[in-house]
């Protein structure tokens, strides 16, 4: 993904899901937490991520939720690594990674 372009992470689930939940592994943030829609039997959630830079890069996982038992999550997804072209001048050698892993 190159620098200042435009970007989604969509995190879905066969389950019944009504909330989804971002994390990025060493964020000192709490999770995003977005409300799930249903489309055809696939319960999901969009978080947009416009337009990303430096900050954005790490590894990402979803979780799912339901309202009944908000604290009970789902198993993580795989893991997804966000790697942004043009932003390896800001990194350390060991912050520098040039593969990304595909993830849900």
């Amino acid at each position: 993904m190159a620098s200042g372009e435009n970007m989604t992470l969509l995190c879905q689930s066969q389950s019944p899901m009504d909330t989804f939940l971002l994390t990025k592994a060493g964020a000192a943030v709490a999770p995003v937490r977005v409300r799930s829609g249903n489309e055809s039997h696939k319960y999901q959630a969009q978080f947009p991520m416009s337009p990303v830079t430096s900050v954005h890069m790490g590894t990402y996982r979803c979780y799912g939720s339901r309202s009944s038992d908000p604290y009970l999550l789902s198993h993580p997804s795989d893991p997804l690594e966000l790697v942004i072209s043009g932003a390896a001048e800001n990194l350390s050698p060991s912050q520098n990674k040039s593969d990304s892993l595909d993830g849900e």
